[in-house]
């Protein structure tokens, strides 16, 4: 049965550890957090999906070979993030 898990989005993005088949559902603010929800279903193994945070006016790394799949905009404070999962 799937079931909606949050995982923090550690500062400057990172891995993640989530479920086989995990679907990203949303991005925002919990706390002083950014947080990302998820669909997943906890009978699964799971690996690391690799997420990538970055301001508004931030220069967004071209690497060779990278693609990113963007998930959502988050505002916290006076401070803007644009979340990406990097899907390669």
């Amino acid at each position: 049965m799937n079931t909606i898990y949050k995982y923090e989005i550690p500062v400057g993005g990172g891995a993640i550890q989530m479920p086989n088949s995990a679907k990203i559902l949303s991005v925002g603010v919990q706390g002083e957090s950014l947080m990302l929800w998820a669909e997943v279903d906890p009978e699964r193994s799971g690996y690391p999906r690799q997420v990538e945070v970055f301001g508004t006016g931030h220069p967004i790394r071209n690497e060779m070979c990278v693609s990113r799949e963007f998930i959502g905009t988050v505002f916290m404070s006076d401070l803007v993030w644009h979340v990406y999962e990097r899907t390669n």
